[in-house]
């Protein structure tokens, strides 16, 4: 038995009680209130089942993988939006900035660390952010933990990225304004 049956099982019921104790127990408002209460619990419900006919429909057509796929997109958007929209005093301790105030989000913040910047940068209000293709230095505790070369869009990582560490190791990766594409 599934959930959503489970739940519009349950607020049948709730509503039956409802209409009951209105009906023939005289309790106008108590029944009221659970016949409503029964309703509220129904329509989640309907609009589960009807997404789940959408789902069920789209797989039998070969559709599914595209909308899992658009709402994955969505709600990636959803979180670059934000993202995009914040300002490092809204955001603390994941903006990072060099010795010449030119901030970089920073998506994994860790004790002692700093950068250096080279590359250009764009200002916006009193803050100035990293922007265009440059080069970035990460060191924690003076020493270099990791070079990064790519494009950065209003102090994300945004596109391909090459990271080079101390050992030698290179590593790429894809990111979207911030949010790393795996």
């Amino acid at each position: 038995m599934t959930i959503i049956t489970i739940l519009a099982l349950l607020g049948t019921l709730f509503c039956l009680v409802g209409v009951y104790k209105m009906k023939y127990r005289g309790e106008t408002f108590k029944g009221l209130a659970i016949l409503i209460l029964g309703m509220v619990i129904i329509f989640p419900a309907s609009v589960l089942n009807d997404i789940k006919k959408d789902l069920d429909e789209a797989e039998r057509n070969g559709e599914l993988k595209t909308v899992k796929e658009e709402i994955k997109d969505e709600v990636r958007d959803q979180v670059i939006e934000q993202v995009i929209d914040s300002t490092p005093q809204d955001l603390g301790s994941h903006w990072i900035s060099d010795a010449n105030d030119v901030y970089l989000w920073n998506p994994e913040p860790q004790d002692g660390e700093s950068i250096h910047w080279s590359g250009g940068y764009v200002r916006d209000g009193k803050y100035k952010f990293a922007d265009g293709i440059g080069v970035v230095t990460w060191y924690r505790g003076g020493q270099v933990i990791q070079v990064d070369e790519g494009t950065f869009i209003r102090g994300r990582h945004h596109g391909q990225f090459k990271h080079t560490f101390p050992s030698g190791n290179v590593d790429y990766s894809n990111w979207d304004h911030g949010v790393e594409i795996r």
